[in-house]
């Protein structure tokens, strides 16, 4: 089960931000710092214990964060 958030903009910012990360890094990039992120179809998915949520803005932007801040690191 999907369940999409309600506000659609931070839905529609969340996966315009994790598409622009997969473009630059990567998917494998990408789970390494998280394998609980999920791709499906054009969905970015968060696997909680029962269920895949979307992404939210504020878990992509702490995505963007550390790989920002592993890639300086290298």
């Amino acid at each position: 089960m999907i369940n999409y958030t309600e506000k659609p903009y931070l839905q529609s910012a969340s996966k315009e931000i994790m598409t622009a990360l997969q473009h630059k890094y990567g998917i494998d990039k990408i789970l390494e710092i998280d394998d609980k992120l999920v791709l499906i179809g054009k969905d970015w998915c968060y696997k909680t214990d029962n269920e895949l949520r979307l992404v939210e803005k504020q878990l992509a932007v702490k995505m963007c964060i550390r790989l920002g801040e592993k890639n300086r690191g290298n």
